[in-house]
């Protein structure tokens, strides 16, 4: 019985981990841009294996572009976990930059989108 009873705590080590990772689907994060302009974006993703940048194609005004991404289905409420940085930059130069907080935050507020407004570039580098 106690032999057993191992067997089965040892199976559920093997099985809970393959389990969770079973669990995992591919999501697109977007990007939209509400601005009257083209702007370029860079975004960061930082985790275990390093930091890679990804440069977006230029974003034409009031379009979207979206990366792919893998997360587990337990996590549905945050965009992409990897994501640290988002740095947007406008034809006159201005480079507006959210970091992880500033991320979730727009996230929230646009349904698990990233909206970059006009008035993020009037905030980060004046009335332009």
């Amino acid at each position: 019985m106690e032999r057993l009873r191992n067997w089965y705590k040892y199976l559920l080590i093997i099985l809970i981990p393959i389990l969770l990772s079973a669990c995992s689907n591919i999501y697109w994060g977007i990007i939209k841009n509400n601005t009257n302009e083209v702007i370029k974006v860079k975004l960061t993703l930082t985790n275990e294996y390093g930091t890679q940048v990804l440069e977006l194609l230029p974003i034409e005004s009031k379009d979207s572009s979206i990366w792919e991404y893998e997360q587990s289905s337990l996590i549905i409420s945050k965009i992409d976990k990897d994501l640290s940085l988002v740095e947007a930059t406008n034809r006159k130069g201005c480079t507006i930059t959210f970091d992880r907080t500033a991320i979730e935050k727009n996230v929230e507020s646009h349904r698990q989108q990233i909206v970059i407004e006009p008035q993020d570039f009037i905030d980060a580098c004046g009335k332009q």
